[in-house]
């Protein structure tokens, strides 16, 4: 054989093993929170038809930790292979780093599309002597100080949306932030706080009494649970999640993973997993979410600086 043709073939040997080796390797889904945390369980219920559409085997890796900026960090520092992805939420991304410093920002990761999109419901125990959100307010406005809400942290999505909530109203609230959200749970069914805002997860699971939707519009879920235009000041804000990639996709392969992500969206099984545990899916392109990622962080921003939460 022609030495050169020799060459040739052994080179494009090698290129074909190291593709295969490549398409055999599974794929890490990062979850920054806990197993069995809700974000936890909409990625094992992916799963399944992700690895399908990819044709590799997605394994979902947790990576706990500070607001899941942990998860987040050691995404940006992956290579951009498309063979580690995560699926990151809004504090993370879009809340923590006004306030702490980070070693990625919204420009070390590519978004490939936006997974769900809750609501968050204001609610309080089920034996609160509050039996409506005009009730709830009234008490606030003549007890400055003294409507305690709780959280899972400082910056946490259930703290800033509920100060917002209660400021457009014109009440002054104070926040108690707790070590996670089983110590939140516990605390508003004792009654050590008055008022939590969260998702139906929360509702459903504790059987609490919802009071207002945080949204433009009632949901069909909840009939009686009035909209916050409604009452006050309109609001419209979510729980979101997105799947993401580090800085850096070949086009091919952005769009291969966002066709999977769609397709995964798509199927009832996962949609029927997704609605029983409160996370509503969502589809959003990557470019469409990078620049609605964009608005909310500027909005987490300001509301933040009101709370005096800020980079020093």
């Amino acid at each position: 054989m022609n030495p050169f043709r020799a060459c040739l073939l052994a080179a494009a040997a090698l290129l074909l093993g190291a593709a295969a080796a490549n398409a055999d390797q599974p794929t890490q889904l990062i979850v920054p929170f806990d197993a069995g945390s809700s974000t936890d369980v909409v990625a094992r219920a992916m799963q399944p038809t992700l690895s399908a559409k990819l044709g590799s085997n997605v394994l979902v890796i947790n990576k706990p930790g500070a607001s899941g900026t942990l998860g987040a960090a050691e995404l940006a520092r992956a290579k951009p292979d498309g063979k580690t992805i995560a699926i990151l939420g809004m504090a993370g991304i879009a809340m923590v780093p006004h306030f702490r410093k980070l070693s990625f920002d919204l420009d070390s990761f590519d978004f490939i599309c936006q997974v769900y999109s809750a609501p968050v419901i204001v609610m309080v125990a089920p034996d609160s002597p509050y039996k409506n959100i005009k009730a709830l307010l009234e008490f606030g406005k003549a007890n400055p100080g003294k409507l305690f809400y709780g959280s899972p942290g400082i910056g946490t999505p259930d703290h800033i949306n509920m100060a917002n909530f209660l400021r457009q109203n014109g009440v002054t609230g104070t926040h108690v932030p707790f070590s996670g959200g089983g110590a939140v749970t516990q605390a508003i069914v004792s009654n050590q706080i008055v008022a939590v805002s969260n998702t139906t997860v929360l509702l459903n699971a504790y059987k609490l009494k919802p009071l207002a939707v945080l949204a433009d519009k009632r949901l069909p879920e909840l009939p009686d649970v009035p909209a916050a235009n409604e009452f006050g000041p309109p609001v419209d804000v979510s729980i979101w999640a997105v799947m993401t990639a580090p800085k850096g996709l070949a086009p091919e392969v952005k769009a291969s993973l966002e066709q999977a992500c769609k397709a995964t969206l798509d199927d009832p099984a996962y949609q029927a997993i997704a609605l029983r545990a409160g996370f509503p899916p969502y589809f959003r392109t990557g470019n469409a979410f990078r620049t609605f990622v964009g608005e909310e962080f500027k909005r987490f921003g300001a509301q933040m600086k009101v709370e005096g939460l800020e980079l020093q």
